[in-house]
């Protein structure tokens, strides 16, 4: 057989009531690797909009093993209803017809005339009934909160009808939810877990990728740390042999020693102030033409740009 079961209810009574149960149906004690338990037709989950939505149905109800029937008055009324329950006892067993009770009051048999208003079996099906058949209360869940398998009513209810479409006694089909679901539960927890794992290892990999990045920045300020002061160490060590040769140019020129020394240390720091990268050997001086007996400095760039003119005497007494 195609399905395990057809529901046949009224839109207008059991609309919430007819998909939760079979959602619930199909859920109850699944195997974690199923899509679904069970598999249970009804009208708008299974038919889509056809001219021949009445042999459609038919094919359904010849393909399934049981027949739900959600007995409600207004079900009882419905001619759809009707239809479906006279065609399922042409064709199949009573015994395989099974009632859902949702709305109304039933009296089983013939006793008394049933009043339409509360009555929630149609007339096709209440002539062959002669006694109380095997059948399910579902007439305290109203509420959407009530039509989950949280609802200890709902799923009494649901294990009931489920043992019944699974063939097993109703003890047996609630041991395998319970083991269902604690599979369920484990391959929950693991997959967390795992991807806890996962999550944690992709963490330590950023921080290792910032660590090393850290590692590198760092090493690259030390190395550019060092290359500065080995150049500046250069520098020093040039700046002080051009120191030599100038003291050396200036005695020459007839500076005296301490002199000489004096105005160098003095024209060093200025220079050093206004521009830093001022180095002693881009000096050059003259005499100068307007004042006997002075020399005339004058301080270069790197470049060769005139930085400064400075005049001093050209003799240690001055």
């Amino acid at each position: 057989m195609k399905y395990n079961a057809f529901i046949s209810y009224s839109h207008g009574a059991d609309g919430r009531l007819a998909p939760a149960l079979q959602l619930a149906l199909e859920k109850f004690a699944k195997p974690w690797y199923k899509v679904r338990n069970l598999e249970v037709f009804r009208d708008e989950a299974n038919l889509s909009v056809t001219p021949k939505l009445w042999s459609n149905i038919q094919e359904a109800l010849l393909e399934s093993e049981y027949l739900i029937y959600m007995a409600s008055p207004r079900a009882a009324q419905s001619k759809w209803v009707q239809k479906e329950v006279a065609f399922w006892l042409e064709h199949k067993s009573l015994d395989t017809l099974i009632i859902g009770l949702t709305e109304g009051e039933v009296n089983w048999g013939h006793a008394s005339k049933p009043d339409p208003a509360t009555d929630p079996l149609p007339h096709n099906l209440r002539e062959v009934i002669s006694e109380s058949p095997f059948y399910i209360d579902l007439r305290e869940l109203r509420t959407q909160e009530d039509l989950t398998l949280t609802n200890a009513i709902f799923k009494k209810e649901v294990l009931k009808l489920a043992a019944q479409l699974h063939g097993k006694a109703p003890k047996d089909l609630a041991g395998e939810e319970v083991l269902a679901h604690r599979r369920l539960m484990r391959i929950r927890n693991l997959a967390i877990g795992m991807i806890a794992l996962l999550l944690a290892g992709v963490g330590y990999a950023v921080l290792q990728a910032k660590y090393a990045e850290e590692v590198r920045r760092m090493a690259d300020m030390n190395s550019k740390k060092s290359d500065t002061s080995r150049v500046r160490a250069q520098a020093i060590a040039a700046n002080n042999q051009g120191k030599i040769r100038l003291l050396e140019r200036l005695s020459d020129a007839g500076l005296a020693f301490p002199a000489a020394l004096a105005f160098l240390d003095s024209l060093e720091q200025k220079s050093q102030q206004e521009y830093p990268f001022f180095r002693t050997d881009s000096l050059s001086w003259e005499p100068d033409p307007d004042h006997p007996g002075m020399l005339q400095f004058r301080v270069y760039t790197s470049s060769g740009r005139l930085m400064q003119e400075i005049p001093w005497p050209a003799s240690p007494s001055e």
